[in-house]
C-alpha cells in the first residue's frame, strides 16, 4: 500500500470517529432537553399546586374570620338572654 493509501485510511477512520462522537454528542443534547422538559413541567405542575395552596389558605382565613364572627354573634345572644333572664327574675321580686 502506498502512504497515500494509508493517508486515505487513516482520515476515513478518524472522519468515522469524528461522526460517532458527534451523534454520541447529538444524542446527549437530545437527552439534555427531554429532561428540561420534563423539569419545565415538573416545576409548571408544583408552581400550580403551590398557588393551588395558597388559595386554599386564603379561603380558609376567610372562613375562620365568618367562625370568628359567628361565634362572637353567638356569644352577644347568649349574654343577652343571661342578662334578659336575671332581669326578669329580679322583677318577680
Amino acid at each position: 500500500m502506498s502512504k497515500i493509501q494509508n493517508l486515505d485510511k487513516t482520515n476515513d477512520i478518524e472522519q468515522a470517529v469524528l461522526k460517532q462522537e458527534l451523534m454520541a454528542a447529538k444524542e446527549e443534547i437530545a437527552d439534555l432537553r427531554a429532561k428540561i422538559y420534563v423539569s419545565d413541567k415538573e416545576k409548571s405542575g408544583k408552581k400550580h399546586l403551590f398557588f393551588g395552596y395558597i388559595m386554599i389558605f386564603y379561603v380558609m382565613q376567610e372562613a375562620l374570620e365568618i367562625l370568628k364572627w359567628f361565634f362572637l354573634v353567638t356569644k352577644l345572644y347568649l349574654n343577652t338572654c343571661i342578662l334578659l333572664m336575671r332581669v326578669g327574675v329580679n322583677s318577680y321580686n
